[in-house]
């Protein structure tokens, strides 16, 4: 079975460090780091069939995460974002992504909660795979 591409995209290191080593630990994952100051993140965010935003609660963070959602230069369309992160900030992202037309998972993960990111990582697991091949990728009767 193919690895689904997951990038967390973040300007946190010590969390986004985390959360990518806690998808790692699904067979079923190639995850990526990003880190939206860094080179290339065009072309690195465009390949990822899932996402993962790690979100501090400081306006200039949120600024740039909204940016990128805006910029037209990746294919955010149907597929599942998930968000690391808390308070305003998330409820923001979400609403922002929300306007993209991607599947927004619904486990949101405070910094360091492993049984959380588990959840979150379970579920984007399972979307990604859905929407990459709806035929063959079943239903769901579990709610996610």
């Amino acid at each position: 079975m193919q690895r689904l591409r997951v990038a967390v995209v973040t300007q946190e290191g010590p969390v986004g460090t985390w959360v990518a080593g806690q998808g790692r630990r699904r067979t079923g994952l190639e995850v990526g780091v990003i880190d939206l100051a860094g080179p290339a993140v065009a072309a690195r965010l465009a390949a990822a069939e899932a996402f993962v935003l790690v979100t501090p609660e400081d306006e200039a963070s949120e600024a740039l995460l909204r940016r990128a959602a805006g910029s037209g230069c990746v294919g955010w369309r149907a597929k599942p974002v998930a968000f690391v992160g808390s308070g305003r900030a998330v409820e923001t992202l979400r609403a922002v992504f929300a306007g993209l037309h991607v599947v927004i998972v619904t486990v949101v993960v405070a910094a360091f909660d492993a049984a959380a990111a588990t959840a979150m990582f379970e579920q984007l697991e399972w979307w990604g795979r859905a929407l990459r091949d709806p035929v063959n990728g079943g239903t769901h009767e579990s709610g996610h």
